[in-house]
């Protein structure tokens, strides 16, 4: 837990010419944390949650990862046993560094399909002829980073009355932008289907891409 800690809170030595970066630290930490094994249940949740949270803290973009380990699960637990085991670090720490760029290269793809659907969203309301001022536009600018909302959600986020934020919802549902859930009528959730549809798009071919990369790394070598 010593070893963990000063992992997590590192600090570089200002008189040393090398910094361990958190590249390096966060795949330690991780290995590190499913060893130890703290809680009954849920650890190779919290670990994966560590990872973003590393990031943050070291200033940089919150990396997430967890989907890219949970599509290679098979792989991932059999490196991170290797390491409890027999203390066999590379393969966890190259499978590590490819998740991460497949999570980079997916986000790439995450944002430019946000945009697209922001632009088309735009184009049908202004298609209606609706006011730009209306709060309708600012909800349909809300789902594309909080896909899932409620009319009480909505009156919290925007600062706007109950009746303006549930025309602007109702309007959006008219438009089949978002999607009721749920049958009950007291603060029903609803979701923007198209945001929702392409947060697991791509995640296959991402990591395809990922794979040929290292296999050209491998042939190289040899």
């Amino acid at each position: 837990m010593a070893d963990l800690d000063r992992l997590l809170r590192y600090e570089p030595d200002p008189e040393s010419p090398y910094q361990l970066t958190v590249l390096a630290r966060a795949p330690l930490v991780h290995a590190q944390f499913e060893a130890i094994h703290p809680f009954l249940d849920g650890n190779g949740r919290v670990g994966r949650l560590l990872f973003p949270l590393m990031f943050l803290g070291d200033g940089d973009l919150p990396i997430h990862l967890a989907t890219f380990l949970k599509v290679r699960q098979r792989e991932y637990y059999d490196a991170l046993l290797q390491v409890q085991m027999k203390l066999c670090w590379p393969r966890w720490i190259e499978l590590f560094l490819e998740c991460i760029i497949a999570s980079c290269r997916h986000t790439v793809h995450l944002l430019r399909e946000l945009q697209a659907i922001g632009h088309r969203w735009h184009e049908r309301l202004e298609a209606r002829r609706t006011r730009k001022h209306a709060t309708v536009w600012r909800v349909a600018d809300l789902l594309l980073g909080q896909p899932v909302v409620t009319v009480n959600v909505v009156l919290e986020r925007l600062k706007v009355t109950f009746p303006s934020a549930n025309a602007a919802v109702s309007m959006l549902v008219d438009m089949d932008i978002l999607r009721p859930q749920g049958s009950q009528r007291r603060n029903r959730a609803f979701h923007a289907h198209e945001v929702m549809n392409i947060l697991y798009t791509g995640v296959d071919s991402v990591l395809e891409d990922v794979e040929t990369l290292r296999t050209d790394r491998n042939a190289k070598r040899k």
